[in-house]
């Protein structure tokens, strides 16, 4: 108990144990500080958007460590959780979902943010794409202010407008569609034998049939799930204090026939005993990681 001595029976006194109980999830040593400690990730939701500035950022600084001046525990350099208002919902959802696809060795398509189109297709609401012989499937998760939308995709195969969950089909590649979040639509396709209606240019477009969300900001993700891995070139043994160089490079299944043309490596670093990230981009650089 963190107010055993406090009686609730006046504003005065609910305050007081309001405080208490701040500081024992924040003071350092305290709660916050044990969860981390134990590498547990917070994660907190505003279910509603009327939480005062001063709740919202003390909540954030639970999850995270600090929220514009506000500290809840020790100080860290790597945010350990996050915070998520009831208007982020959305980002929400679709941080899950790739979570979900990246596990599973789905890869997000970098691209801009778009707005609802009406009954037709408008640039704004439309999103392309480029899929060769080494991709297996296509993702797409889009998510409307409100329900009501369809999504329209257009491939090498034909195209089609899914408003609801069932199969999806464009010329020979399959798949299937689900609705998510009431609002939603989240569609798979998957790599036919038939490489015609496969590899090419791939657009999506955000649609209201009913022009009632035209122009507001929607969410869509694109993934691609490819067949091409990185591979290790050996098995380099690691030993602190001395230099270890460590080659890989791509590698193709049997009977996928692509070339590479350009690629770029990026290899992230952890470091558990700081708690730092580092990401190497470049041959002759370490990170700032002691060797």
């Amino acid at each position: 108990p963190y107010a055993p001595d406090i009686t609730l029976d006046s504003e005065a006194n609910a305050a007081k144990a309001e405080a208490a109980g701040r500081a024992a999830l924040c003071d350092q040593g305290g709660l916050a500080d044990g969860v981390r400690g134990d590498s547990i990730t917070l994660l907190t939701v505003a279910l509603t958007g009327r939480v005062d500035p001063e709740a919202q950022k003390f909540l954030e600084a639970f999850s995270t460590g600090s929220a514009e001046g506000t500290t809840c525990g020790k100080p860290v350099e790597r945010a350990a959780g996050a915070f998520v208002s009831a208007s982020d919902v959305d980002r929400l959802v679709a941080r899950f979902d790739e979570v979900a696809v990246r596990v599973a060795g789905g890869t997000l398509v970098p691209g801009a943010a778009v707005t609802m189109c009406g009954k037709d297709p408008c640039p704004n609401g439309t999103r392309s794409l480029t899929v060769d012989a080494s991709v297996r499937r296509l993702r797409i998760l889009a998510l409307a202010p409100k329900p009501g939308l369809a999504v329209r995709l257009t491939g090498p195969g034909g195209e089609v407008t899914v408003d609801k969950a069932g199969d999806v089909s464009l010329g020979a590649a399959k798949g299937t569609a689900r609705t998510i979040a009431g609002r939603g639509l989240v569609v798979e396709v998957d790599r036919p034998d038939d490489a015609d209606s496969w590899t090419g240019e791939w657009t999506v477009t955000l649609l209201d049939p009913t022009g009632k969300q035209e122009g507001k900001p929607a969410t869509l993700n694109t993934y691609l799930y490819s067949d091409l891995k990185v591979a290790f070139t050996g098995k380099p043994a690691l030993t602190r204090g001395e230099a270890q160089p460590i080659t890989a490079a791509p590698v193709l299944p049997e009977g996928v026939e692509a070339d590479l043309v350009d690629a770029t490596v990026v290899v992230r670093i952890d470091d558990p005993i700081k708690g730092t990230t580092r990401r190497v981009v470049d041959a002759h650089d370490n990170g700032g990681v002691d060797q």
